[in-house]
């Protein structure tokens, strides 16, 4: 069930930060959810994949039961989105209608074994694929004949045991493990560690690193280091993304939006 609820605003104040509730949407808790650059809400739940709008209107539905269960949905750009399957080791395209435009990629015809995370990569016709199974991070060319680039034995040169999650922004790459992100750069040359436990996800743009931990987001300054540490105006969020200036806020019924004012 998908439903928005839109609110008279409503702001919180912190340090140099001011969060507007704006809307929400209610989704079920066993749901796949991403975004795309524009905004729109990307959701996969029991074979069916859904794009729906920033008023919440529901845009397109497709089946995607033959892709297998939906490990994650990565919008490569505007008119692209990359399907993967965890169980089925597979890269499924769509168009920006959810119409399949191509054939499935098999990764195990890559050499990558055990894919584990997907992410989309700064160059459009690329994608960073996670093999957890040999430590190793690929980018992948998912359109024409590049060769594919790898990052291996990350976890003996970084020194964790499994990657939780992997996003590429401003050129540089961060992993968060169990022992905090790791920052790279796009060649896989380690340029700082923020080694922080038990954070529950994490965003990055260009400019700010957003660390989600028990209810509270830190934000992080990319260039000069300096740190804002907010509490989250809603509870149990396990999620956040930052899209067009705004903030969502997943929770276990609901994704919250907020308008994310950095106050001089």
């Amino acid at each position: 069930m998908i439903m928005l609820l839109v609110f008279g605003a409503s702001a919180q104040d912190t340090t140099g930060i001011r969060l507007i509730e704006k809307s929400k949407i209610t989704l079920d808790s066993l749901a796949y959810w991403n975004m795309d650059a524009l905004g729109n809400h990307l959701v996969s739940l029991n074979g069916t994949i859904s794009k729906i709008d920033t008023s919440g209107k529901i845009q397109y539905t497709q089946s995607i039961r033959s892709y297998g269960e939906t490990s994650a949905m990565v919008s490569i750009n505007t008119m692209k989105l990359v399907h993967f399957s965890e169980e089925q080791q597979t890269l499924c395209f769509l168009d920006n209608t959810l119409t399949a435009s191509e054939d499935c990629l098999e990764l195990a015809d890559q050499s990558i074994v055990n894919a584990t995370l997907v992410s989309s990569s700064s160059q459009p016709d690329k994608i960073w694929v996670m093999d957890q199974l040999n430590s190793t991070l690929y980018q992948l060319p998912i359109l024409g004949n590049d060769p594919t680039r790898q990052i291996g034995n990350l976890g003996g040169l970084l020194n964790f045991n499994s990657v939780n999650q992997i996003k590429e922004a401003g050129n540089k790459l961060y992993v968060l493990t169990s022992e905090g992100i790791f920052i790279l750069d796009i060649y896989g040359s380690l340029i700082d560690v923020i080694r922080k436990e038990d954070i529950t996800y994490f965003d990055a743009n260009e400019s700010h690193l957003y660390i989600l931990n028990d209810d509270k987001l830190e934000i992080r300054h990319v260039r000069t280091g300096a740190t804002t540490s907010i509490p989250l105006p809603v509870p149990n969020v396990f999620q956040v993304k930052i899209v067009n200036g705004a903030l969502f806020a997943r929770t276990p019924e609901n994704v919250h939006k907020f308008e994310l004012q950095m106050l001089d």
